[in-house]
């Protein structure tokens, strides 16, 4: 049996449901999350056992059809640009290496003496298109890579404790790994 309701049906119906709250609009609290990251420490004076002030690693991995290309590319190009990079004072281009036996990863370094030599090369390399473009096309093999990561070092003598205290209280929810662990708690031995 088919049930047709009529027009009248249909209105109290409506009327029943009652009429819809108009469109409204209300603000939206915005929350920006960053990372915390502790600044950069001047080496000054220079330490002359480290690799550098400031160590950059790019990590990628790269799909095998790509391999032979992409070892063809650090081929012809590698050498320019560590020849290029080490015009800047203070920054050098440390290689391009296979991690064997571990994620069979790429990984990539740079090394700057401070702030102002990783400015430099990006000075150099905005006035050079050929660097401008192996360096280019290096980062591209990275981004292509959605695993990829990039992380910025410096020697841990740098970073005193009072830094790390300061960070902790500048950043309370990233400083809570970096403050000293609780007294473990004696506890009586137990006698077998």
């Amino acid at each position: 049996m088919v049930r047709n309701p009529t027009i009248e049906q249909v209105k109290r119906l409506v009327r029943r449901q009652g009429i819809p709250a108009p469109p409204a609009v209300e603000p939206v609290v915005v929350e920006v999350r960053t990372h915390g990251a502790i600044s950069f420490t001047p080496c000054e004076p220079a330490i002359p056992y480290a690799l550098g002030c400031i160590l950059i690693e790019w990590t990628f991995g790269i799909p095998y059809q790509d391999v032979p290309a992409f070892h063809q590319f650090l081929e012809d190009n590698e050498a320019f640009i560590r020849q290029n990079v080490e015009k800047v004072e203070g920054a050098r281009y440390l290689g391009t290496y296979w991690s064997i036996g571990y994620r069979y990863h790429y990984r990539t370094f740079w090394s700057y003496d401070s702030e102002s030599a990783i400015a430099g090369l990006n000075d150099a390399i905005r006035k050079s298109p050929n660097l401008s473009e192996a360096i280019a096309k290096l980062r591209t093999y990275w981004s292509k890579d959605p695993s990829r990561s990039e992380f910025k070092y410096q020697p841990a003598s740098l970073i005193t404790a009072k830094k790390l205290e300061d960070y902790a209280k500048e950043d309370p929810v990233v400083g809570m790994g970096l403050v000293a662990p609780a007294q473990a708690r004696k506890r009586p031995r137990s006698k077998k």
